[in-house]
């Protein structure tokens, strides 16, 4: 009895050794991996996220090239109706309240001073 149980702990341990090595070259290469991409930028990532909740427009951005952005607000006619500055934090946002305003598309302009633009429209007003 002593024999097949020394026998199992020596499987058991061989087992864990086994698993124990894969698990440190999947962790390696994780590692490996993340590293070489992690200086890659992606040109497809959006740092600006807008919300619409009722007549309330959330704009935020992600900063983390910690640029300088301005935000623009159009109507629908094209006419400039807003204008301010967002700043140049890691993580910056401004809120608008169109519950007084006419119904209609309205178009946020977000301007970094790297030159990137991104532009979004909602529908929202009164």
């Amino acid at each position: 009895m002593q024999t097949i149980f020394i026998c199992l702990i020596n499987t058991e341990i061989k087992i864990f050794k086994e698993m124990k090595f894969k698990n440190v070259i999947a962790a390696v290469a994780l590692t490996v991996s993340m590293a070489a991409t992690a200086n890659n930028e992606n040109p497809t990532t959006n740092p600006v996220s807008i919300q619409e909740d009722a007549n309330v427009v959330r704009v935020s951005v992600l900063n983390t090239t910690l640029d300088t952005f301005k935000v623009y607000v159009y109507n629908n006619n094209g006419e400039l109706i807003h204008k301010s500055f967002l700043g140049d934090a890691a993580s910056i946002g401004q809120q608008f309240d169109f519950s007084d305003a006419p119904a209609g598309e309205y178009t946020f302009k977000l301007v970094a001073k790297s030159g990137k633009t991104y532009s979004y429209s909602v529908n929202a007003g009164a």
